[in-house]
């Protein structure tokens, strides 16, 4: 792979899921509304390690003297900076005296309204800092838009930070020709959790454009990777490797999601484009959606643990100091002797230890109302996959039925000029889809070319990993092992069949049954047949006659699914020109290890 040079090697990475800092109680200093909105949030893992405190602290204070607030100071405690502006810093430290943690919160009353801006790093159990960037806002003045705060954009000049493979910077990334191939394993990338936004310069030059762009680009920093495709020759290399589905004309921007997958078409409509002509129209402002999609994302990511466990002792003192105040107001002074010293002393310890429990109540209390929350946004983070999934599933669907439509209303065009009108509009009797996999399973008998040597437990295993999909995945399940059946008819017959399954999808004969040809692959790469472990999974059984072990290597399948954790597959061998004469379906199930896995 081709790396961009100002692309090093990924140090840092930048997690998808983020939720609410854990907060002080109150806004120091300044009367503050009771509920401010939350309108921006980034959240940066910096794996640099040695010196990334003093890196952040270099960031703050570049972007607090840029806010005119150069007395500033980065010592713990609250600092007055002026009438309208207070300064929170608080620190922790680890068991052996090093930083674990800073927590910086500016606050500031002005004529637009109420701002709070929270920076909070810690360290990681892995190592690095995980950084997190929040503005608040209430009480804004009318045509007040408030924007990302400039914090982020000064942390990224100071921290390297990746989502992935894919480096998070200030301005964009360009890609010339010979690294679109970067670009494409970015996209591709498992472990990418944020949005990428591919924009390409137009063929001419366009100030309106560029400075939409520019808007773009500034708003989205830290919270999607920026890269810009820098002529039409990486235009066309881009789109030689990522397809037509997903390609981005001069002009356009796209924001790419997480989980690309370029040779299926319906996930193009996954990935929005803004083509030029409403980049470059100044009367259109569609460029604001772009950006205000990204944040969106960003402010409903989840916080990692570290993040939420995070507490300073500013905040654990005060709730420790009222517990042992209300101690002593509630122990009475019964008066001077011993008896009477021994009897404060037992009603103190009791007051005390009970505080104790409290405050150990209270902590037990928040932890778990951290998992609930994790939980929650986890569910959350699965139920929006699904949703956008079922979108991009829908709209297949509807290109597919669309064709059918079109390919009908020619054939009963055809058959009325051929006076066979009565042919035009048969009745067909057709058997309603599979409602899982125990129901599939019983009807593979009736596709007499199919030869089932797969595990039952691995497809059945379907029906309870996820009840609502399952039916779905039966469905098309079931369509391609029809398919498969009426490829193996064809092969066989007298006049055969040139080409594989997958030709045999991609160009059907006349009265073939095929599959859609995106969702076949007849092999595996290099890098997962020469993996041990990953090639042994595919070591599936089937006939004596074809392997005296009862087992043999595996790579064609159909992809049932094409994103999430599941996406269940069907493997299959093709030896309808063999002794058996069919095609011997070695797995059904979830998807088996490989790269993105």
């Amino acid at each position: 792979m081709t790396v961009p040079a100002q692309v090093s090697a990924p140090v840092v990475s930048l997690a998808h899921r983020a939720v609410l800092l854990a907060r002080p109680p109150q806004f120091a200093g300044i009367e503050a509304p009771s509920v401010p909105d939350v309108v921006g949030r980034a959240r940066l893992d910096d794996a640099a390690g040695e010196g990334a405190f003093r890196q952040v602290r270099q960031a703050v204070l570049a972007w607090l003297g840029g806010r005119k607030a150069v007395e500033a100071t980065l010592s713990s405690g609250l600092h007055q900076l002026d009438e309208r502006r207070t300064l929170a810093v608080a620190n922790t430290y680890a068991d052996d005296g090093t930083e674990a943690a800073t927590r910086i919160q500016l606050n500031e009353r002005n004529d637009s309204g109420f701002w709070s801006t929270t920076m909070t790093a810690c360290t990681q159990t892995h190592g690095g800092l995980v950084i997190s960037v929040e503005l608040e806002c209430a009480d804004l003045a009318h045509g007040v838009h408030p924007q990302p705060p400039g914090l982020i954009r000064e942390l990224l000049d100071v921290l390297p930070v990746c989502d992935g493979p894919s480096r998070l910077t200030r301005m964009p990334i360009a890609i010339h020709a010979e690294y679109v191939d970067y670009l494409r394993d970015v996209l591709m990338s498992p472990d990418r959790r944020m949005p990428v936004l591919v924009a390409a310069k137009p063929l001419a030059h366009h100030g309106t454009w560029e400075r939409r762009w520019r808007d773009i680009t500034r708003g989205a920093a830290g919270m999607a990777s920026l890269y810009l495709l820098t002529d039409l020759a990486a235009v066309d290399a881009f789109r030689g490797l990522v397809y037509e589905y997903h390609r981005v004309a001069p002009g356009a921007v796209r924001t790419f999601l997480p989980e690309v997958d370029p040779a299926w078409r319906a996930d193009g409509h996954r990935h929005r484009v803004l083509s030029f002509g409403r980049l470059s129209d100044r009367a259109d402002h569609a460029w604001s959606n772009v950006v205000g999609s990204v944040q969106q994302m960003s402010r409903s990511a989840a916080v990692p643990p570290s993040l939420n466990e995070v507490t300073f002792p500013g905040i654990d003192s005060e709730t420790a100091a009222r517990a042992r105040r209300h101690a002593l107001d509630a122990a009475a002074d019964t008066g001077t002797g011993e008896g009477d010293l021994r009897a404060e002393i037992a009603v103190l310890t009791g007051l005390l230890t009970e505080a104790d429990t409290q405050i150990s109540d209270l902590t037990a209390g928040r932890e778990r109302l951290a998992r609930q929350l994790a939980a929650a946004a986890d569910a959350h983070r699965r139920s929006e996959d699904d949703l956008d999934l079922q979108v991009v599933e829908h709209m297949e669907t509807l290109a597919e039925l669309d064709q059918a439509r079109a390919e009908l209303k020619q054939l009963r065009s055809i058959l009325h000029r051929r006076g066979r009108s009565h042919d035009a509009h048969p009745h067909l009797a057709t058997p309603s889809p599979p409602a899982g996999f125990e129901e599939l399973l019983d009807r593979i008998g009736d596709l007499p070319l199919i030869a089932f040597t797969a595990e039952r437990r691995r497809a059945l295993e379907l029906d309870d990993t996820d009840a609502r999909r399952a039916p779905v995945w039966a469905g098309k399940a079931w369509q391609a092992l029809r398919a498969l059946n009426s490829y193996a008819e064809h092969s066989t017959s007298p006049t055969g069949f040139p080409g594989d399954f997958y030709a045999f999808c991609h160009r059907p004969p006349i009265g073939a049954e095929p599959f859609p040809a995106n969702k076949v692959a007849m092999d595996e790469s290099d890098r997962v047949q020469n993996h041990p472990a990953w090639a042994k999974e595919r070591m599936l059984p089937v006939p004596p006659v074809l392997d005296p072990t009862g087992v043999m290597l595996m790579t064609a399948h159909i992809k049932l699914e094409s994103r999430g954790s599941i996406s269940p597959r069907i493997y299959f061998v093709d030896n309808t020109a063999g002794p058996t004469g069919q095609i011997i379906i070695g797995f059904i199930g979830r998807h088996l290890t490989n790269t993105m896995t």
